[in-house]
C-alpha cells in the first residue's frame, strides 16, 4: 500500500515538474512564437513582473496538483503505462488548464497575454506525451504502438466525465474570449467586473450624473463657456458638440460626424476648446470654437486642428493645424485649452512616427504645442518660419516666447517634447506648468509636470524602465515623471486631470485628480505627502467605453466624462460627489437657491414673471426673454446675462426699458440672480 502511495505521489511531482517546465517554456517562447496571434488583452509581456510570474505559475501549479490528484484517485486502479489513463490524465490537464486560466483571467489583475496561456496548452501535453512513450517503451511498446492504443481511447472515451467536462471548460473559456474580444459592450462589462475584484477598501465618492434624463453618443471632452459656472459644451467622439445649459437643456450646435470616416481604434472627435472671448459682450467677442480629431484628406489618415465660427449658418471650417498620420490609427493625442495667457495649448501623440522621436524638426507629434490663434504679432507672436513636409500649418502666429524659437529648422510651436500619447493635461496657471497623463506602451502610465522647454524622454524612458541609450545630447531639459504607475490587466490608460483648487469639496483641496480608462477609476494625488494616490470613485464603464476627461469648472465642481455604450447613446457627463458628507453642501446649495428666488421676486419678477416667461409687465411682453426656453438658455451666457443686469437693455440692444442695476447687487448676488434664471424649467417638458 505504501508502495502504491508513494508511487501516485511521484507519478503527481512528475506531472507538476513538466507543467512547470511548460510554463517557464512558454514564457520565453511566447516573445518569439509566430503561429499564435499577437493579441494583448491589457497589455504586453514587458508588464508582467516577476511576482506576477510567481503568482501565475503558482496558482496554475496548484490547480493542476488538485486536478491530476483527483484524476489519480478516480483511477486509482488503472496502470501507468495505461493508454486509458493517459487519455483521462490529458482531459484532466486541460480541464485545470482552463479553470485556472479564466480565474487569472477573470479574477486577477494579471496582465493576460494569450501567447503565453496558449503555449501552455500546446508544450504541456507534447512533453506529457513523450514521458508516456518513454514509460511505454520500458515495457516493450514501439512508439507507434503506445500512440495507436492512446488515440484509440481518447476516441472511446469522448463520453467520459473528465473529458466531457474539459470540452465544455474549454467551450466556456472560448465564448468568454470571443466575446471579450470581438464586443466592445462585452468587453466593457468584464473589464467592470475585473476591476472590481481589485477593490480592497470602500470607495466614498460617486459619479452623479450631470443630466440623469441624458445619454450621450460617447462623450470625450468637455469645455466650460467662458462667464459662465454651469453652461457647457459637449464634444461627443462622433463629432457633435452638444451644449448644456443650467437646468439641462441639450442643443446640437455642431456636427462635424462627416468629416469624421471611423472611429476605430483612437480615431474620432478628441478634444474641444472655446475661444476665451467666445460671446464676452466686448467688441472683439466671437463664437469661435476649437476642435482636434482624425480624419482623411486625399485618401490619407490625418489630424487635423480645426477652427469653427458658430456665428455663421454654415459653421465655416478653418484648418490650423493637418498632417498625416500612421493608418492605424494609435497615438494621437490629444487635448486643447487656452491659458491665461491667451494662446492655446495643444497635445499631439507621437503618431506610431518613430523619426520624430526625440526630434522638433520632422513633424508636429509627441510634445505640447503653444499658437496664437488671435495672430496678435507686436513682438507677442510672429508668423511661422519652418514647417515640416505633410504638415500644413496655418491661420496662427507662434509665441515669441515659446522655447525653441530661433533653433535652427525646429517647428516653433513646440513647448514640450518626449511624449508618448499625452491624451489629456491641464495648465497651471499659478505655476506655469503643464500637467500630463501619458499613456504608456505596455509597462508604465506616467503623470509628468513640465514646464516650458522640458522633455518628457519618451521613448528612452518609460516610467522607470530604461528602453534604449540616451541620445548625445537632449533637446530641452529632461524631466522624469512626477507619478508613474505600473500596467496590468485593469489599469491601462492614464486620463489626466487637474490640481482640484475649487471650494465645494474641501478634502480634495491641492490633490492631483486624474483616472485610469481601462479600468473606470478615478483618484485622489496628495502629491506634496509623497503617498500613493487613494482610488475615491469608479464608473460602470471601462475599458475603451471608460472615462475620457476631467473637468474643473469656476464653480468648485468635478466632471468627468465616460463614453459609455459603443453601440447606442449611453455616455454620460457626471459630477463627482462624496458619499453623506456631500449631502450636506448640496442642501446648503437649496438654501442659496431660496436665497435667489428672493433677489428674484425682489427685483426682477415684476417685469419678467414668476416663472420667467416675460409675463411680468405687459409693456414688455413683446420684448423680455423668456427664461425658460431652450434656445434662450442655450444661447445665453451667464456674462450676457450680467451685462444686461449691469448696463441695462438699451446699452446691450436689448429693450430700452430695461433699467440699468450698476452698484444695485453685488457680484455674489449678480451670480445668485443668474443662478435662479437659470434654473426655470421649460413648460414644454412638464
Amino acid at each position: 500500500m505504501k508502495n502504491k502511495n508513494y508511487s501516485a505521489i511521484a507519478r503527481v511531482l512528475g506531472y507538476e515538474l513538466i507543467l512547470l517546465i511548460s510554463l517557464v517554456a512558454s514564457f520565453y517562447l511566447s516573445r518569439f512564437a509566430i503561429f499564435i496571434p499577437n493579441i494583448y488583452l491589457g497589455g504586453g509581456l514587458n508588464t508582467v513582473t516577476i511576482a506576477d510570474a510567481q503568482y501565475a505559475i503558482g496558482l496554475m501549479l496548484l490547480i493542476h496538483a488538485i486536478g491530476f490528484i483527483t484524476g489519480l484517485w478516480a483511477n486509482k486502479n488503472t496502470p501507468a503505462n495505461a493508454a486509458c489513463g493517459a487519455a483521462v490524465h490529458l482531459s484532466i490537464f486541460i480541464l485545470s488548464n482552463t479553470l485556472a486560466v479564466l480565474y487569472l483571467f477573470l479574477f486577477s489583475d494579471l496582465t493576460f497575454v494569450v501567447r503565453y496561456y496558449g503555449l501552455t496548452f500546446l508544450i504541456y501535453p507534447v512533453l506529457y506525451l513523450l514521458t508516456f512513450i518513454r514509460r511505454s517503451a520500458a515495457v516493450g511498446k514501439s512508439a507507434g504502438s503506445t500512440l495507436r492504443d492512446l488515440f484509440g481511447p481518447v476516441a472511446k472515451n469522448f463520453a467520459n466525465l473528465w473529458t466531457a467536462a474539459a470540452i465544455l471548460s474549454l467551450a466556456i473559456f472560448g465564448s468568454v474570449f470571443v466575446a471579450f474580444y470581438a464586443n466592445k459592450d462585452i468587453r466593457n462589462s468584464i473589464n467592470v467586473f475585473r476591476a472590481g475584484n481589485t477593490i480592497s477598501g470602500p470607495i466614498n465618492w460617486v459619479l452623479d450624473p450631470l443630466c440623469p434624463e441624458t445619454k450621450f453618443d460617447r462623450p470625450i471632452h468637455l469645455a466650460v463657456l467662458p462667464g459662465s459656472d454651469s453652461s457647457y459644451f459637449v464634444l461627443e467622439r462622433t463629432g457633435r458638440i452638444k451644449s448644456i445649459s443650467s437646468n439641462c437643456s441639450i442643443a446640437t450646435v455642431l456636427d462635424i460626424s462627416a468629416r469624421i470616416p471611423s472611429l476605430a481604434i483612437e480615431n474620432g472627435a478628441l478634444a474641444i476648446a472655446v475661444h476665451p472671448r467666445f460671446r464676452d459682450g466686448s467688441a472683439r467677442s466671437n463664437q469661435l470654437v476649437f476642435i482636434y480629431y482624425t480624419g482623411m484628406s486625399e485618401g490619407v489618415n490625418v489630424v487635423r486642428l480645426s477652427k469653427f465660427d458658430l456665428s455663421n449658418e454654415d459653421n465655416a471650417e478653418s484648418i490650423l493645424i493637418e498632417q498625416e498620420r500612421d493608418s492605424s490609427g494609435f497615438h494621437n493625442g490629444g487635448a486643447l485649452s487656452f491659458g491665461d495667457d491667451g494662446f492655446l495649448y495643444l497635445s499631439i501623440g507621437e503618431l506610431t512616427n518613430p523619426d520624430a522621436h526625440q526630434r522638433i524638426d520632422v513633424a508636429l507629434a509627441g510634445g505640447i504645442f503653444r499658437i496664437d490663434v488671435d495672430q496678435r504679432g507686436n513682438g507677442v507672436s510672429a508668423q511661422i518660419k519652418n514647417r515640416a513636409p505633410g504638415v500644413t500649418t496655418n491661420e496662427y502666429f507662434i509665441p515669441t516666447d515659446n522655447p525653441f524659437v530661433g533653433s535652427p529648422d525646429a517647428l516653433e510651436e513646440y513647448w514640450a517634447l518626449g511624449l508618448r500619447n499625452p491624451f489629456r493635461f491641464w495648465l497651471d496657471d499659478e505655476t506655469n506648468e503643464i500637467w500630463v497623463g501619458d499613456v504608456g506602451t505596455d509597462a508604465f502610465e506616467e503623470i509628468s509636470v513640465l514646464r516650458k522647454g522640458d522633455n518628457a524622454q519618451y521613448p528612452i524612458f518609460e516610467g522607470p524602465l530604461r528602453q534604449r541609450d540616451d541620445p548625445l545630447e537632449y533637446i530641452g531639459t529632461p524631466k522624469e515623471p512626477a507619478y508613474y504607475y505600473r500596467q496590468s490587466a485593469v489599469l491601462r490608460a492614464v486620463i489626466g486631470g487637474g490640481v482640484y483648487r475649487g471650494a465645494r469639496h474641501p478634502t480634495l483641496t491641492d490633490t492631483y485628480i486624474f483616472a485610469d480608462n481601462q479600468a473606470g477609476f478615478v483618484y485622489s494625488w496628495d502629491f506634496e505627502s509623497g503617498d500613493d494616490p487613494e482610488l475615491i470613485a469608479r464608473t460602470i464603464f471601462a475599458g475603451q467605453n471608460g472615462i475620457t476627461s476631467l473637468t474643473f469648472p469656476p464653480d468648485g465642481e468635478i466632471l468627468i466624462t465616460a463614453m459609455g455604450s459603443s453601440q447606442s447613446p449611453g455616455g454620460i457627463v457626471a459630477r463627482l460627489r462624496k458619499v453623506g458628507e456631500n449631502e450636506v453642501a448640496y442642501s446648503e446649495l437649496s438654501s442659496e437657491l431660496a436665497a435667489n428666488q428672493s433677489l428674484y421676486d425682489q427685483n426682477c419678477a415684476r417685469c419678467h414673471g414668476d416663472a420667467g416667461k416675460g409675463e411680468g409687465a405687459k409693456a414688455l411682453v413683446e420684448s423680455a426673454p423668456d427664461f425658460s426656453s431652450q434656445d434662450w438658455q442655450a444661447n445665453t451666457s451667464d456674462r450676457e446675462i450680467i451685462d444686461a443686469i449691469v448696463g441695462g437693455g438699451e446699452e446691450d440692444g436689448l429693450s430700452n426699458l430695461m433699467p440699468t442695476w450698476q452698484g444695485a447687487f453685488s457680484d455674489d448676488e449678480l451670480k445668485n440672480i443668474v443662478m435662479k434664471i437659470r434654473s426655470f424649467e421649460d413648460s414644454s417638458n412638464d
